[in-house]
């Protein structure tokens, strides 16, 4: 995945407004993107940096990160799995839900009280787990669809939030796009920009500029740079034999034992070892992992029937509704 901008798609690679997704292996460098995110553990640990703020989540953790948030993920323990779905505000406001693209929610499960977690968040999980599960399956894609509304339906009317200000704050929102700016530019000259040529086309002190970095993307920008040019070279490593010592200089690093401790520190072990188990030397073990996983987010979908009344419920109070008889006009009751 390169830093910046992720376009949320669907698997066939067009734009959607939902997408579910898994991931157990690796880390998520800083993105943005133009949907809400939900992320819960689905076991072990993990540490998720949003707009600079970092946060630990422990297993069954939720986070709700906001649209145009940059934000980031680091496994914390070998046995970490993230699960979680992306959602278009403006399609849910567009279907029903006013204002939901100008709320601002950050939603911290581990911040509230039992009861917010029952009532609020269990549902969240069981939703999601399930949508989860649906991947794959084409003949469940309505259902995913039915499920990322009843979601979309619940945040909305169950979640606390506050109206989105970052338009009457231009100081903030200007350093949002500036470093939204550095990152699509460090993507496409691969990271052989510096942070001086940043600061002088941006009409900036390398200290300040320096700072604003790090405070919104929750890394220095040398320490960004650097995953950057890692990340790309176990992208190499995964989609061909290139000699490893040729994937090091042409990732940026002229140092071999430098390429080696830092590549072990990102991704937990050296690059000969991820390449082998990027072809499936472990398929075995991955596949046992994967089975185990499956198990624990089954076991929180299947709750999802005891949510559905909650959320879908019939109302109490409201307007008229116009019945249609079965012949002649319809029949307004109250």
């Amino acid at each position: 995945m390169d830093y910046g901008f992720e376009p949320v798609t669907s698997h066939d690679g067009t734009s959607a407004h939902f997408r579910a997704f898994f991931h157990s292996a690796g880390d998520v460098p800083p993105h943005w993107h133009n949907h809400l995110e939900l992320v819960f553990v689905l076991c072990g640990e993990a540490r998720i940096t949003v707009d600079g703020a970092p946060c630990s989540l422990a297993e069954r953790d939720l986070v709700i990160i906001d649209a145009g948030a940059i934000h980031n993920s680091v496994r914390m323990s070998d046995e970490t799995a993230l699960c979680g779905v992306h959602l278009d505000l403006d399609f849910f406001e567009a279907q029903g839900l006013p204002g939901f693209s100008q709320r601002r929610y950050q939603c911290r499960s581990w911040i509230h009280a039992k009861h917010f977690d029952e009532q609020v968040v269990e549902p969240m999980r069981a939703l999601i787990g399930r949508m989860i599960l649906s991947r794959g399956h084409p003949s469940e894609r309505l259902l995913q669809q039915c499920l990322a509304g009843l979601l979309a339906l619940h945040i909305y009317n169950t979640v606390q939030w506050e109206p989105r200000e970052e338009g009457k704050d231009p100081k903030r929102s200007g350093g949002r796009e500036r470093v939204m700016r550095i990152m699509h530019a460090l993507r496409a000259e691969n990271a052989t920009l510096s942070l001086e040529d940043f600061a002088s086309s941006e009409g900036m002190t390398v200290s300040h500029l320096s700072r604003l970095f790090k405070h919104r993307v929750g890394i220095g920008f040398r320490d960004y740079v650097q995953s950057l040019r890692l990340d790309r070279a176990a992208q190499t490593l995964r989609s061909t034999r290139q000699a490893i010592a040729d994937v090091a200089t042409d990732s940026g690093f002229q140092n071999g034992s430098l390429f080696y401790a830092k590549f072990k520190e990102r991704f937990g072990c050296g690059p000969r070892e991820y390449r082998n188990r990027a072809i499936g030397v472990d398929a075995g073990d991955t596949e046992d992992t994967l089975k185990t996983l499956k198990h624990s987010l089954t076991s929180i979908a299947e709750n999802m029937d005891l949510y559905l009344g909650p959320i879908v419920g019939v109302p109490t109070q409201g307007g008229g509704v116009r019945i249609a008889a079965p012949h002649g006009d319809g029949l307004k009751g109250r």
